[in-house]
């Protein structure tokens, strides 16, 4: 049996790379309703998974009424929003790093709200 043995360095570098090609996972708090026919459902919080250029691969709102809006490559848009078109690098700053397992319990919760399931 081979056995492969890396240096402590070794090691290290290849933490750095593989976190290089992990997602990321954002969240920012907006502060102001849709400022259309749905303001009832007040401010919200976005949560995105973006890769290492800023670009979202998922995207959750979740108003303070409980509303929850879910986007990905296979639901990129609907009629309340859509997935962000642009790299999201800029605004970066502003926002909250999450776990990845805080989006994807928020991701999962989505997945049972009528209005993020269309």
């Amino acid at each position: 049996m081979l056995r492969l043995s890396f240096s402590r360095e070794q090691r290290r570098r290849r933490s750095l790379w593989s976190d290089i090609n992990m997602p990321k996972y954002i969240k920012k708090h907006w502060d102001q309703p849709r400022g259309d026919k749905h303001d009832e459902w007040g401010t919200s919080w976005w949560y995105f998974e973006i890769d290492e250029h800023g670009w979202a691969s998922r995207q959750l709102v979740h108003y303070a009424s409980g509303k929850m809006l879910r986007y990905s490559a296979d639901h990129p848009a609907d009629a309340f929003g859509e997935l962000a078109l642009t790299s999201l690098s800029s605004l970066e700053a502003e926002c909250a790093k999450i776990s990845a397992d805080e989006f994807e319990a928020l991701w999962q919760t989505a997945a049972h709200d009528k209005l993020a399931r269309r």
